[in-house]
């Protein structure tokens, strides 16, 4: 399917626009660029190196979602079926457009709830937009939720839509585990801050 291929392009917009800011803020604070201001620093100790390298690690983790509609299909290749739930498969049409994505997150995160945790997503002005126009449009259809992460291109819950959703907060359980449910949350939260350092530049 073509999202895999739009979800790698995120990545690559993530590593540029991650250097580009970088620079940015380096040449604002020192007047140098960002090498430069390296190689000015003082050697580091053992610990504080093993806490960049993890830092630096954490900042490398991207992850996507892509929140999809159900649609009827009719005969053209704007429509597609996917397999949502890996234990126990259900098919659903979804048009091949997402309603969503992560350029529009404004906030990500796991939550604990009675059922058990759930990720949260906040979208920001013009994605709570997109997501109250569609829900408002399709109640009783599906919102089909896809994700990038690590190594994995998961379709990850296909809730049904019961309201309208107003404030841009989409919060679902997926098909993953607590640690991967994590891995999602802080790539998602890497793009939204490497897209705010972006726009300020």
């Amino acid at each position: 399917m073509k999202i895999r291929f739009h979800a790698f392009n995120t990545y690559f917009l993530c590593v540029l626009l991650a250097s580009v800011a970088d620079t940015a803020i380096a040449l604002e604070e020192t007047g140098k660029p960002a090498a430069a201001v390296a190689s000015d620093k003082p050697a580091d100790k053992p610990d504080d190196k093993a806490a960049a390298k993890k830092k630096k690690s954490r900042k490398k983790v991207v992850s996507t979602v892509r929140v999809h509609l159900e649609a009827t299909r009719d005969g053209t290749d704007r429509i597609v079926t996917v397999q949502v739930l890996r234990s126990s498969p259900i098919s659903v049409s979804v048009d091949r457009e997402p309603v969503v994505t992560e350029a529009y997150l404004a906030d990500a995160k796991v939550v604990s709830t009675i059922g058990g945790p759930e990720i949260e997503l906040q979208f920001n002005s013009m994605g709570r937009t997109l997501l109250e126009n569609s829900t408002a449009a399709n109640r009783g259809r599906r919102l089909v939720i896809y994700s990038d992460f690590d190594k994995e291109h998961r379709w990850l819950a296909a809730p049904v839509i019961t309201r309208l959703i107003s404030d841009g907060v989409l919060r679902f359980t997926p098909d993953a585990t607590p640690a991967e449910m994590e891995r999602i949350v802080d790539g998602l939260l890497t793009i939204a801050e490497i897209k705010k350092k972006a726009d300020k530049f």
